[in-house]
């Protein structure tokens, strides 16, 4: 039986803190749906209200996101991008 996860992608440097409008359209234009199976391998990846989205194209949505957020920890710790704030 498939799983459906539904992810949302932003971009880089948005910041919805004062305007929860903006970031219910930016979220509802962005979201995607994992497909899984049972033993969680990925099936597909569809665009909510389009079509099939490459894998190829989500991996690197991903990791440049993570680039630009500086998530990437070298292995002595320190961060190589700075650091997030919460």
């Amino acid at each position: 039986m498939p799983i459906s996860v539904t992810v949302t992608i932003l971009k880089g440097h948005d910041c919805f803190i004062l305007d929860a409008t903006s970031l219910e359209q930016a979220m509802a234009a962005t979201q995607i749906a994992l497909v899984f199976d049972q033993f969680g391998e990925l099936h597909g990846i569809l665009k909510l209200l389009g079509g099939p989205i490459p894998l190829g194209t989500l991996t690197e949505a991903i990791r440049v996101r993570f680039f630009n957020l500086g998530i990437f920890t070298r292995l002595d710790g320190t961060r190589p991008f700075g650091s997030l704030k919460g």
